[in-house]
Protein backbone atom coordinates (compact mmCIF):
# COMPACT_ATOMS: atom_id res chain seq x y z
CA UNK A 1 0.00 0.00 0.00
CA UNK A 2 2.86 2.37 0.83
CA UNK A 3 4.65 1.82 -2.48
CA UNK A 4 1.48 2.19 -4.53
CA UNK A 5 0.55 5.35 -2.60
CA UNK A 6 3.96 6.88 -3.29
CA UNK A 7 3.71 6.10 -7.02
CA UNK A 8 0.18 7.52 -7.19
CA UNK A 9 1.12 10.72 -5.34
CA UNK A 10 4.20 11.17 -7.53
CA UNK A 11 2.08 10.83 -10.67
CA UNK A 12 -0.59 13.24 -9.40
CA UNK A 13 2.03 15.83 -8.46
CA UNK A 14 3.77 15.45 -11.83
CA UNK A 15 0.48 16.13 -13.64
CA UNK A 16 -1.10 18.59 -11.20
CA UNK A 17 1.71 21.07 -10.52
CA UNK A 18 2.36 22.17 -14.13
CA UNK A 19 -1.38 22.35 -14.77
CA UNK A 20 -1.91 24.62 -11.78
CA UNK A 21 1.05 26.88 -12.59
CA UNK A 22 0.04 27.10 -16.25
CA UNK A 23 -3.55 28.04 -15.44
CA UNK A 24 -2.40 30.51 -12.78
CA UNK A 25 -0.03 32.36 -15.11
CA UNK A 26 -2.20 32.17 -18.24
CA UNK A 27 -5.60 32.76 -16.64
CA UNK A 28 -6.44 35.85 -18.72
CA UNK A 29 -5.47 34.31 -22.06
CA UNK A 30 -7.18 30.99 -21.34
CA UNK A 31 -10.47 32.69 -20.40
CA UNK A 32 -10.39 34.69 -23.64
CA UNK A 33 -9.62 31.56 -25.71
CA UNK A 34 -12.38 29.54 -24.01
CA UNK A 35 -15.13 32.16 -24.11
CA UNK A 36 -14.04 34.37 -27.00
CA UNK A 37 -14.73 37.62 -25.11
CA UNK A 38 -12.41 39.84 -23.08
CA UNK A 39 -15.24 40.53 -20.61
CA UNK A 40 -14.39 37.24 -18.90
CA UNK A 41 -10.93 38.50 -17.92
CA UNK A 42 -12.56 39.96 -14.81
CA UNK A 43 -13.00 36.37 -13.59
CA UNK A 44 -9.24 35.71 -13.69
CA UNK A 45 -8.56 36.65 -10.00
CA UNK A 46 -11.11 34.06 -8.86
CA UNK A 47 -9.68 31.50 -11.31
CA UNK A 48 -6.15 32.11 -10.00
CA UNK A 49 -7.37 31.31 -6.49
CA UNK A 50 -9.57 28.36 -7.42
CA UNK A 51 -6.97 26.69 -9.64
CA UNK A 52 -4.97 25.53 -6.59
CA UNK A 53 -7.95 23.34 -5.69
CA UNK A 54 -7.05 21.04 -8.59
CA UNK A 55 -3.97 19.61 -6.96
CA UNK A 56 -5.51 19.58 -3.46
CA UNK A 57 -8.57 17.65 -4.67
CA UNK A 58 -6.38 15.16 -6.53
CA UNK A 59 -4.20 14.55 -3.48
CA UNK A 60 -7.08 14.24 -1.00
CA UNK A 61 -8.94 11.86 -3.32
CA UNK A 62 -5.90 9.59 -3.49
CA UNK A 63 -5.22 9.84 0.24
CA UNK A 64 -8.90 9.21 0.96
CA UNK A 65 -8.66 5.92 -0.89
CA UNK A 66 -5.61 5.03 1.23
CA UNK A 67 -7.62 5.67 4.41
CA UNK A 68 -10.45 3.47 3.14
CA UNK A 69 -7.98 0.74 2.19
CA UNK A 70 -6.59 0.97 5.73
CA UNK A 71 -10.09 0.58 7.23
CA UNK A 72 -10.21 4.17 8.53
CA UNK A 73 -13.83 4.91 7.64
CA UNK A 74 -14.47 6.73 10.93
CA UNK A 75 -11.48 8.96 10.27
CA UNK A 76 -12.90 9.84 6.85
CA UNK A 77 -16.24 10.70 8.45
CA UNK A 78 -14.54 13.01 10.97
CA UNK A 79 -12.68 14.74 8.14
CA UNK A 80 -15.92 15.30 6.23
CA UNK A 81 -17.59 16.73 9.34
CA UNK A 82 -14.68 19.13 9.90
CA UNK A 83 -14.80 20.19 6.25
CA UNK A 84 -18.50 21.02 6.53
CA UNK A 85 -17.85 23.13 9.64
CA UNK A 86 -14.98 25.01 7.96
CA UNK A 87 -16.98 25.55 4.76
CA UNK A 88 -20.02 26.97 6.55
CA UNK A 89 -17.98 29.17 8.90
CA UNK A 90 -15.65 30.62 6.27
CA UNK A 91 -18.36 30.80 3.63
CA UNK A 92 -20.69 32.99 5.67
CA UNK A 93 -17.94 35.42 6.60
CA UNK A 94 -15.88 35.63 3.40
CA UNK A 95 -18.74 35.61 0.89
CA UNK A 96 -20.60 38.31 2.82
CA UNK A 97 -17.54 40.58 2.84
CA UNK A 98 -15.74 39.77 -0.43
CA UNK A 99 -18.31 38.22 -2.78
CA UNK A 100 -16.97 35.93 -5.49
CA UNK A 101 -13.36 36.31 -4.34
CA UNK A 102 -14.48 35.42 -0.82
CA UNK A 103 -16.19 32.28 -2.13
CA UNK A 104 -13.01 31.28 -3.98
CA UNK A 105 -10.86 31.85 -0.88
CA UNK A 106 -13.32 29.96 1.34
CA UNK A 107 -13.27 26.99 -1.04
CA UNK A 108 -9.47 27.01 -1.19
CA UNK A 109 -9.09 27.20 2.60
CA UNK A 110 -11.53 24.32 3.01
CA UNK A 111 -9.49 22.25 0.57
CA UNK A 112 -6.28 23.12 2.40
CA UNK A 113 -7.87 22.02 5.69
CA UNK A 114 -9.08 18.83 4.02
CA UNK A 115 -5.64 18.07 2.57
CA UNK A 116 -3.84 18.68 5.88
CA UNK A 117 -6.23 16.33 7.69
CA UNK A 118 -5.70 13.62 5.09
CA UNK A 119 -1.92 14.04 5.18
CA UNK A 120 -1.80 13.78 8.98
CA UNK A 121 -4.00 10.68 9.06
CA UNK A 122 -2.18 8.92 6.22
CA UNK A 123 1.18 9.74 7.86
CA UNK A 124 -0.01 7.84 10.93
CA UNK A 125 -1.05 4.90 8.78
CA UNK A 126 2.00 4.96 6.46
CA UNK A 127 4.78 6.83 8.30
CA UNK A 128 7.48 6.04 5.73
CA UNK A 129 5.99 8.10 2.90
CA UNK A 130 8.23 11.14 2.29
CA UNK A 131 6.16 13.74 0.43
CA UNK A 132 9.17 16.04 0.02
CA UNK A 133 11.02 13.31 -1.84
CA UNK A 134 8.07 12.93 -4.22
CA UNK A 135 7.50 16.67 -4.61
CA UNK A 136 10.90 18.12 -5.46
CA UNK A 137 11.25 16.95 -9.08
CA UNK A 138 7.80 18.13 -10.24
CA UNK A 139 8.22 21.33 -8.20
CA UNK A 140 11.58 22.21 -9.79
CA UNK A 141 10.35 21.40 -13.32
CA UNK A 142 7.07 23.28 -12.80
CA UNK A 143 8.92 26.33 -11.41
CA UNK A 144 11.19 26.34 -14.45
CA UNK A 145 8.12 26.09 -16.70
CA UNK A 146 6.62 29.04 -14.82
CA UNK A 147 9.77 31.07 -15.45
CA UNK A 148 9.56 30.12 -19.14
CA UNK A 149 5.94 31.29 -19.29
CA UNK A 150 6.85 34.56 -17.60
CA UNK A 151 9.89 35.19 -19.81
CA UNK A 152 8.00 34.45 -23.05
CA UNK A 153 4.64 35.92 -22.11
CA UNK A 154 4.47 37.75 -25.44
CA UNK A 155 4.13 34.53 -27.45
CA UNK A 156 0.73 33.64 -28.98
CA UNK A 157 -1.30 31.72 -26.41
CA UNK A 158 -1.67 28.57 -28.54
CA UNK A 159 2.10 28.41 -29.10
CA UNK A 160 2.63 28.87 -25.37
CA UNK A 161 0.18 26.07 -24.57
CA UNK A 162 2.11 23.78 -26.91
CA UNK A 163 5.66 24.63 -25.87
CA UNK A 164 5.27 24.97 -22.08
CA UNK A 165 4.35 21.28 -21.53
CA UNK A 166 7.31 20.29 -23.71
CA UNK A 167 9.64 22.37 -21.55
CA UNK A 168 8.20 20.84 -18.39
CA UNK A 169 8.37 17.26 -19.68
CA UNK A 170 11.99 17.65 -20.84
CA UNK A 171 13.07 19.10 -17.50
CA UNK A 172 11.19 16.46 -15.50
CA UNK A 173 12.75 13.69 -17.60
CA UNK A 174 16.26 15.13 -17.07
CA UNK A 175 15.67 15.35 -13.31
CA UNK A 176 14.35 11.78 -13.24
CA UNK A 177 17.41 10.44 -15.07
CA UNK A 178 19.78 12.48 -12.90
CA UNK A 179 18.15 11.43 -9.61
CA UNK A 180 18.13 7.79 -10.73
CA UNK A 181 21.90 7.86 -11.32
CA UNK A 182 21.96 7.72 -15.10
CA UNK A 183 20.08 6.48 -18.15
CA UNK A 184 20.51 2.76 -17.41
CA UNK A 185 19.38 3.11 -13.80
CA UNK A 186 16.38 5.21 -14.89
CA UNK A 187 15.43 2.55 -17.43
CA UNK A 188 15.72 -0.18 -14.78
CA UNK A 189 13.55 1.86 -12.41
CA UNK A 190 10.89 2.33 -15.09
CA UNK A 191 10.88 -1.41 -15.79
CA UNK A 192 10.52 -2.12 -12.07
CA UNK A 193 7.60 0.30 -11.79
CA UNK A 194 5.94 -1.26 -14.83
CA UNK A 195 6.26 -4.74 -13.31
CA UNK A 196 4.73 -3.47 -10.07
CA UNK A 197 1.79 -1.96 -11.94
CA UNK A 198 1.20 -5.15 -13.94
CA UNK A 199 1.32 -7.34 -10.83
Amino acid sequence: LGRMTERLLELLLAIGLPTVIGLFLLADQILVVLYGRRDFISASPALRIMVWNLILVALTTALGQVLLAGHREKTTLRIVAMNILVTVTLGFFLIAHFGVIGAAVATLLTRVTDCIQHCVMVAKLLPRIAVGKLLWKPAVAATAMGLYLTAFSGLPVMLTLLTAPMVYTALLLCLFVWSSGGVHQAKARCQSLWLQVRS
